[in-house]
């Protein structure tokens, strides 16, 4: 005879499901028998068994599985080519925004270094009203949030897990500020949502650098990192350097050094660039950098909109009121349609990759 499942076998099996079919129909019934061998569960019979078969996944179970579907839908082995794409893009994706991160520290610490003559950290404030974090701790958190720069330097040397520990620990000052911001504004949930998700989803996408990922060029992101370094450095260039009379002493200080819009208007230009040598028939990177480009874009698009609603909220509060939300607004126009255009042609790619045919290796 056929022994039923107990419960808990049951639940397994359901928890499994989020598993990709193509890695279910191979790995399914190892997992389950694994699971169920920790359990004690053996098909015996005996009313210990039973018991235990009464049983729910744990937490930690619960979680492998959740990392496992996760790393198998971003092309780990036996994935479709289509998920093979799905993981390319994530895994830059995550590149470029923790390249972003990194340039901005170097900016900072170079900005400070060069014109302060001092790295004090003055660019880290963690205070709320009736809340300030000060002391050993204050310096702490301000450390923790220069280790965007050595964890982007780990994922590029191949150093996949420091750099998740590290990429895990930057993220720290960001969860403080962001918790300070909303004891002292709560009505700026939204906007405080989704600035802490666009830091917080490239750390998540570091699941996407399984084993069976490709190793990455080294010298193209080091260089990358140079630049986009340099590049940041410029807006606060300017703001020191802008003579004449202005409409508002704060307006060249507002519009140049708002992080959204400056981040809008990157994605902008790199993303009108690559769908401009796409239609001439000279494609950089190819689908994947096209999808990666539009999951960056989707990032860029929701912060320079968060930011314009805390403009509007602020309404009176600010000095050159007009500039700041005009120019918002035309950076979101402009932002929003290219990444339109990239989700369009990000669409047609994955609907060109066939669903079935398991890659082996990627």
């Amino acid at each position: 005879g056929v022994t039923a499942p107990t419960p808990l076998e049951t639940r397994y099996r359901r928890v499994l499901r989020l598993l990709p079919e193509t890695y279910r129909a191979t790995w399914a019934e190892d997992m389950v028998g694994a699971l169920l061998d920790t359990r004690g569960v053996d098909g015996s019979g005996s009313d210990e068994d039973q018991l235990a078969g009464l049983g729910r996944p744990g937490v930690a179970e619960v979680t492998s599985i959740v990392f496992t579907a996760v790393r198998a839908r971003l092309g780990v082995f036996g994935a479709t080519p289509r998920q093979a794409l799905w993981g390319e893009a994530v895994r830059r994706c995550a590149l470029v925004s923790l390249l972003v991160l990194a340039s901005d520290v170097m900016a900072r610490a170079f900005w400070d270094l060069a014109v302060r003559r001092t790295l004090d950290l003055t660019f880290v404030v963690f205070s709320a009203p009736g809340w300030l974090v000060t002391g050993p701790l204050r310096t702490a958190l301000a450390l923790a949030s220069l280790l965007w720069l050595p964890a982007f330097l780990a994922l590029v040397l191949d150093r996949r897990v420091t750099a998740t520990v590290l990429a895990t620990t930057a993220l720290v000052p960001t969860l403080v500020r962001g918790v300070l911001e909303l004891r002292g504004s709560p009505a700026l949930a939204p906007t405080l949502v989704i600035h802490l998700l666009a830091v917080l989803l490239p750390v998540a996408a570091l699941t996407a650098f399984h084993h069976g990922a490709p190793r990455l060029p080294r010298r193209p992101w080091l260089v990358a990192l140079t630049v986009g370094a340099g590049l940041l450095v410029v807006p606060a260039s300017l703001v020191q350097h802008v003579q004449g009379p202005l409409p508002d002493p704060g307006w060249a200080r507002a519009v140049l050094l708002d992080w959204s819009g400056v981040l809008a208007i990157g994605v902008t230009i790199v993303g009108a660039a690559h769908l401009a040598r796409r239609r001439a028939g000279r494609p950089f990177g190819g689908p994947a950098w096209t999808l990666a480009l539009t999951l960056v874009g989707i990032s860029a698009s929701a912060q320079r909109a968060a930011s314009l609603l805390d403009y509007l909220r602020l309404s009176g509060q600010l000095q050159s009121e007009v500039v700041l939300l005009t120019t918002g607004a035309v950076e979101l126009v402009l932002v929003v349609t290219v990444t339109s255009v990239l989700a369009t042609v990000s669409r047609a790619d994955l609907r060109a990759q066939p669903l079935h045919g398991a890659l082996r290796h990627r």
